[in-house]
């Protein structure tokens, strides 16, 4: 055709601007395409014969332009969109044939395609009976297939049918089993958009299915213990994955460090490995080097104000819940470490000290009193020891800050949880003097200077008392008390100023209600002096020399 163009143009349709166009673009190549006058005509010139082609009412005559090299010519019948071999023809208005189909049966054999034995046998049997065989044109049976996968995708029945089918078929027939296999890995390894689809298949199939996912499991253990291409090419991708990747590289960290706490062959393991593998010289270089490149990173870091606020906010983002089981001390996460009482048992003072400070009442074990989720199931579900007692106890020594130590704070019995402030400066063995200050952040007070404890004789002031005062009557309560204090300087602005109504009076300093309160019965009433609360201001601070009736 490319080499006849001009003859060919003539018979061209106008979809095509010329031959080669046409060659391109049309589907002449492949089988089960319906044959164009084009396409005749250039294969009567080609093969030097005439071909003759009948519609179902007449036939055409494609002549040959060339010489012809034989007198026979080829004879096609039009079935719809393809082309059969005519064997025989009618006479004319009879109903009798030439009876050509008997004596020339070495004709149903050729074809003007090459074809397999099982094809040209089809093409036999679809001569003798008139019914459409699909193996015999690639056209047809892409048809078919069509109609089926749209079936197949449009129905339900059909489709469950269809897959009941071939998962009895993959699983009876071992042949159709391996080329089924063979035929996915190819695939596989090929489309793209495939291996992306089974890809996600495969892996919402492992979330949801637990029996698929266990079986998984045990088929990868086996094939990671037995298959050494496989295991070495595993940790190759588990190397890059974990190198590349951040949160994988940060859910791998969090899982071996809870493997590692909770599974204790592991983590003995894990130390016998690590001690082997320390003994390496250079594996130890390694370890030494990174260590101390990690210290000079943080020294360089702790210059930076942000570095170090986050490392605060790290460190104190759970607030001082841990108890120390021997000191009994409220202290953050980083200064407390898990107390297990089987590494004290090194030597015998190591164990007694050890049985002797370390206490588990602050060991909480929830109940149903407990609030869901328990704020203290993090915090107090073990025993925890901070470090100072720790390396006191690995050195065999008692810790100084013990509760053993008769440092443990005892309640305050309820006979002196009542006592006000100077109540408790009467019984006090030791009065202490500081001076205090206002801190400048956190709205706390803080110590400056040094502080002085005064001792005092409680059996001198237990002499005193109760001291007996005349109190007037309930309506004859005293508006004014005058006391004469020890200390000529107290008192002494308010003294200047007072106008006594006796002489006896003189020197005295006035106490009104508004300036000291007394409780009757838990009420606060400024209008009211109990006897006991004069006897104890009388006999801790001031002699009282007299008092002004209310009348």
């Amino acid at each position: 055709m490319t080499k006849n163009t001009k003859e060919c143009e003539k018979l061209l349709a106008k979809d095509f601007v010329c031959v080669t166009q046409y060659v391109k673009q049309s589907q002449m190549k492949y089988v089960g395409h319906c044959a164009t006058e084009i396409e005749f005509k250039s294969t009567a010139n080609m093969l030097g014969l005439d071909i003759y082609v009948f519609n179902g009412t007449q036939w055409t005559k494609y002549n040959s332009n060339s010489s012809h090299l034989t007198n026979e010519a080829i004879y096609l019948q039009n079935c719809d969109e393809h082309f059969d071999v005519a064997i025989c023809v009618k006479q004319g208005d009879k109903d009798s044939c030439f009876e050509l189909c008997g004596e020339n049966l070495s004709l149903k054999k050729h074809h003007m395609r090459t074809r397999s034995p099982q094809i040209q046998k089809n093409a036999k049997q679809t001569v003798y009976s008139g019914k459409t065989n699909y193996s015999f044109s690639m056209y047809l049976r892409q048809k078919k297939n069509q109609r089926n996968t749209t079936k197949y995708r449009t129905k339900m029945v059909y489709r469950q049918n269809i897959k009941f089918n071939k998962t009895n078929t993959y699983k009876k027939n071992l042949l159709y089993k391996e080329q089924k296999k063979i035929w996915i890995r190819n695939k596989y390894r090929q489309d793209e958009t495939y291996q992306k689809r089974l890809l996600e298949i495969s892996k919402s199939r492992y979330k949801e299915n637990k029996c698929h996912r266990e079986k998984v499991k045990e088929i990868s253990f086996i094939k990671y213990n037995q298959n050494i291409s496989h295991r070495e090419k595993r940790k190759q991708m588990s190397i890059a994955k974990y190198r590349e990747n951040e949160s994988h590289r940060e859910k791998v960290k969090q899982i071996s460090i809870a493997k590692y706490r909770d599974d204790k062959s592991h983590r003995d393991k894990v130390k016998h490995l690590s001690r082997k593998q320390y003994l390496n010289p250079q594996h130890k270089s390694h370890i030494i080097s990174n260590v101390e490149l990690k210290r000079q990173e943080v020294k360089i870091k702790s210059k930076e104000f942000d570095f170090v606020v986050a490392q605060f906010l790290d460190k104190v983002k759970e607030g001082p819940n841990f108890v120390c089981c021997v000191c009994f001390r409220l202290l953050f996460k980083h200064q407390v470490l898990n107390c297990r009482k089987d590494s004290y048992r090194k030597t015998k003072e190591m164990s007694l000290i050890a049985d002797k400070c370390i206490s588990d009442d602050y060991v909480h074990i929830c109940n149903d009193a407990c609030i869901t989720p328990c704020n203290l199931k993090t915090c107090r579900n073990k025993l925890y020891i901070c470090y100072c007692c720790h390396h006191k106890i690995s050195k065999g020594q008692m810790p100084p800050e013990s509760s053993c130590n008769n440092l443990t704070v005892d309640d305050i019995p309820p006979q002196l949880a009542c006592l006000n402030t100077l109540e408790q400066h009467l019984i006090a063995l030791h009065i202490p003097f500081m001076k205090m200050l206002a801190l400048p952040k956190g709205g706390q007070n803080g110590v400056h200077g040094p502080v002085t404890c005064v001792p005092a004789n409680v059996v001198e002031t237990c002499s005193l008392l109760p001291r007996k005062i005349l109190i007037p009557e309930k309506d004859k309560f005293p508006k004014v008390v005058y006391v004469k204090f020890d200390d000529e300087r107290v008192g002494m602005q308010k003294r200047k100023s007072c106008h006594y109504p006796s002489s006896d009076l003189a020197g005295s300093t006035p106490i009104g209600p508004e300036e000291e309160r007394a409780t009757v019965k838990g009420v606060a009433d400024p209008l009211l002096w109990s006897a006991e609360y004069l006897n104890l201001t009388i006999s801790t601070f001031c002699v009282a020399i007299g008092f002004q009736s209310a009348t």
